[in-house]
């Protein structure tokens, strides 16, 4: 601070003489004398400062683009850095929260000019913009970034795509699925998994009620639902009414049918032993079990009461 001080009387008393001598200033001229010389004094200090931090260790890495009329902390690095290069942002400012003013855009493009092979000829300018852009946040990084260079990968070779033939794979549940991948490996048939209910909707209904059941695991295309009577007097027991190739929707969580003598007996016809027994105009009435058979198993069950139109 002392020798701030020192230079500061020094730079005044080579100066004044100049300033003052032979000339016949008004107060207001030798008041802006003095202001012209504070400020040339304030900047001579700036360089002063930077010409004794240059053997100091000082980081930092410029993450972030940075135009005119940014502010703060980064504005501040900024402007460090550039001192670091010999070059002069001229704003002489001790602000905490330092502004991107024109000229400190100045002194970014000639950071920029200085560095020209590195930041603007790859980018086809011959002229500074200014602006820190990616460019010149790398030569910055690279003459201040605090984090260590990474060396260089080349990149890994990737093998040549290979073109898939069209043929598919039929599914257990009646989808297919097509090759992918760079092995042109078949994906995956969906999920094989036991059957699920977890519940059904509503709980009872007459002919042409629309039950819903849901759950997890059903096929896509081929689900069997099958209302088996409770009381082995209603139907004998092995007269039990099936739905076929029943489909499922919300990615096998959901299976919408509607209760009718067409979808759970084949046309009108009851069958008993595999033979037509004669025809029915509805569902008997009555409680049934719910079941819902995949593939390769077939759920817990669920009741649901038939109910006389």
């Amino acid at each position: 601070m002392k020798k701030h001080i020192f230079i500061v009387f020094i730079l005044l008393a080579v100066s004044m003489p100049f300033l003052v001598g032979g000339q016949n200033l008004t107060a207001e001229q030798l008041k802006q004398k003095i202001a012209d010389l504070m400020l040339q004094i304030q900047r001579l200090q700036m360089q002063l400062e930077a010409l004794q931090n240059q053997n100091k260790p000082w980081c930092h890495t410029f993450n972030v683009n940075l135009r005119v009329g940014d502010r703060g902390a980064e504005i501040a690095a900024l402007q460090t850095a550039l001192s670091r290069t010999d070059i002069d942002t001229g704003t002489g400012s001790e602000d905490p929260a330092p502004v991107f003013v024109e000229r400190v855009a100045s002194a970014v493009s000639a950071f920029q000019e200085k560095y020209r092979d590195e930041i603007l000829t790859p980018l086809g300018l011959t002229h500074g913009t200014g602006y820190v852009g990616p460019a010149t946040r790398k030569k910055l990084n690279q003459l201040y970034g605090c984090s260590k260079p990474q060396p260089y990968l080349p990149p890994r070779p990737y093998p040549s795509p290979v073109a898939c033939t069209q043929d598919a794979k039929h599914c257990p549940d009646g989808s297919y699925v097509s090759r992918t991948g760079p092995k042109c490996e078949f994906a995956a048939c969906p999920n094989l998994d036991t059957p699920t209910i977890f519940s059904i909707s509503p709980l009872s209904g007459s002919q042409g009620t629309t039950l819903k059941i849901y759950g997890k695991n059903f096929s896509l295309n081929t689900n069997i639902v099958t209302l088996k009577p409770r009381d082995v007097n209603l139907l004998p027991a092995y007269d039990i009414s099936t739905a076929r190739n029943i489909k499922s929707t919300d990615n096998g969580t959901i299976i919408t049918i509607a209760l009718s003598v067409q979808n759970f007996y084949y046309g009108d016809c009851r069958f008993v032993g595999g033979f037509c027994q004669g025809s029915l105009t509805q569902i008997p009435a009555g409680e049934y079990d719910v079941i819902v058979s995949g593939s390769v198993s077939s759920s817990n069950t669920l009741p649901f009461t038939v109910v006389a139109q």
